[in-house]
């Protein structure tokens, strides 16, 4: 009778511990997306760029990419980024450029529209490659957002414009969030329709297709998780106190902790969702 309960004991503190198991392995992995710099993919250029410039797809040929200027913004593909500063890299065969599509990376920014805060929207410039502030008044698709404020000590000047309000137009690298979902400057407030927009409106911004898939997948697993520990664990708890009637106060001690732990798994995975979600 004993040697049984002690058994019970050791299969119930198993099932425990591979619950937390999970729960740090699901916390580190997604702590590591939340805070990752950014998911990028492999292109294949026919020209080489800097990590921090704006590139686009090319229309003339398939798979490739083009420094991006203000009439292919529409075409906004990401910004190119070191391949070893990316979390999650989507390879491709003969591909020699990595392009950062969600998270944060680095940009080239010019102060020919102003000075760029925190907190600014980006726009493709004139400036091939390099962003810059939108134009009020004008739809230009939004690529980025910026994480800190334009460092004129840092800033190189590009150029220079003539007649009597010269001023010289500055170029620096700072830390943006890409915008991977088309949102232009004079639509950004509107609402976007099925799940991405779903998901948009609960994290109270744009939200890409990338992370909207992640945060769904890591919400199903938890509650996949969750429904398969009861299961089990109820299922082993009835065939025990069948064969056990004595060992019944253990046996709901054991199922009262696999429903805190069940209550914990689904707290956890809807946490981390809405951390992945929101960024």
């Amino acid at each position: 009778m004993t040697g049984r309960k002690i058994h019970l004991k050791v299969f119930l503190i198993t099932k425990s511990l591979f619950v937390v198991f999970f729960i740090f392995v699901l916390f580190v992995l997604c702590s590591s997306l939340a805070s990752s710099s950014n998911i990028s993919e492999e292109f294949s250029s026919t020209s080489s760029y800097k990590p921090g410039t704006i590139v686009s797809l090319s229309r003339e040929i398939p798979g490739d990419i083009i420094i991006a200027n203000i009439n292919n913004s529409d075409d906004f593909v990401g910004i190119v980024t070191e391949e070893s500063d990316a979390t999650v890299t989507y390879a491709r065969d003969n591909a020699t450029i990595s392009v950062a599509r969600s998270g944060l990376t680095t940009m080239f920014v010019t102060d020919a529209n102003g000075l760029i805060k925190t907190g600014d929207n980006i726009v493709v410039s004139w400036v091939q490659g390099i962003g810059m502030l939108p134009t009020p008044g004008e739809s230009k698709r939004i690529v980025a957002v910026a994480l800190e404020d334009f460092n004129s000590g840092e800033a190189k000047v590009y150029a220079s414009t003539q007649g009597e309000n010269k001023k010289e137009i500055s170029i620096v690298g700072i830390a943006v969030r890409i915008v991977d979902v088309a949102v232009y400057q004079e639509n950004s407030e509107q609402e976007r329709a099925g799940l991405v927009g779903f998901l948009s409106d609960m994290a109270g911004k744009d939200v890409s297709y990338i992370r909207s898939v992640l945060s769904l997948v890591i919400f199903v697993v938890s509650m996949l998780v969750t429904v398969i520990y009861l299961t089990v664990s109820l299922r082993s708890s009835f065939i025990s106190i069948g064969r056990n009637p004595l060992a019944g106060s253990i046996i709901f001690k054991g199922l009262t902790r696999i429903t805190i732990l069940s209550v914990v798994i689904v707290t956890i995975g809807t946490t981390l969702a809405y951390v992945v979600l929101v960024g």
